[in-house]
């Protein structure tokens, strides 16, 4: 038996669009002939009744619910540790950094200490994946803007990234397969390449992120966990179930 934990509406960026696709991947695994039990409270859940859990969660509670889970052998995509990762972004650009793959320079700054030269770009270094965590600075008003949503938001230092102007990619995986859904263009293997190093960097089973490419160079510029698929819904909920079964398999 399989269990699948819905994503927190408080964590979410596209809440009905990630519904749908863990509806979709739970469908498959019943296609192919898996009982799945789906839930938006996995604290009342008895992990001991499961062999494999997909989950969607970011919350803190449930991201120790699952730790707990995997120290058992239950099968969990994606992990834990993955997810947590996910939400250290200063720990991601240096990773990649570190394993040379192509990002735009990164410095955590103060906000008072932000230098006015745009275009600059500026996120938050600890969560991802809701409005107003990234914020792309092009003038003075912008600038202002930004930083009263972040110290709104109770923050107070901010990643301070490069601007790379050009083609703006989007890419997602499964495992070891990523997909350019609307692209096709030169450096198209160098970007999958370099998302599938980046997600197994971090330890993401089901990830999505951003390249951006400015005709020379492709830059990761951001990898998000289990991200909602929307404009392959079908496909990826495929391939994630697929992905749900080998690894449970694999674990056997």
């Amino acid at each position: 038996m399989i269990l699948g934990i819905y994503r927190e509406a408080t964590t979410a960026g596209k809440p009905e669009a990630d519904i749908k696709i863990a509806d979709a991947v739970a469908a498959e695994l019943g296609r192919k002939g898996h009982r799945v039990v789906m839930t938006d409270k996995p604290q009342e859940e008895s992990f001991d009744s499961y062999n494999a859990i997909f989950s969607m969660a970011r919350s803190p509670g449930t991201l120790d619910l699952l730790e707990s889970a995997e120290r058992e052998g239950i099968v969990v995509v994606n992990s834990s540790r993955a997810i947590r990762a996910c939400f250290n972004r200063e720990s991601v650009y240096r990773l990649m950094q570190e394993n040379g793959i192509p990002v735009p320079a990164t410095e955590k700054m103060l906000l008072d200490r932000i230098p006015r030269r745009f275009p600059l770009m500026l996120k938050r270094a600890d969560t991802h994946g809701k409005a107003g965590d990234t914020a792309e600075i092009k003038i003075e008003d912008d600038l202002a803007r930004a930083l009263q949503t972040f110290r709104e938001r109770g923050v107070e230092e901010v990643l301070v990234q490069d601007y790379v102007g050009g083609r703006h990619v989007k890419f997602y995986g499964v495992g070891d397969k990523v997909y350019l859904p609307s692209y096709e263009g030169e450096r198209a293997d160098d970007m999958r390449t370099f998302a599938c190093q980046t997600a197994r960097l971090v330890g993401l089973d089901v990830y999505g992120g951003d390249i951006m490419y400015d005709g020379r160079t492709a830059y990761v510029v951001d990898i998000n966990d289990w991200p909602s698929f929307s404009s392959m819904r079908e496909e990826a909920a495929r391939a994630i179930a697929e992905h749900i079964l080998i690894s449970k398999f694999r674990t056997n």
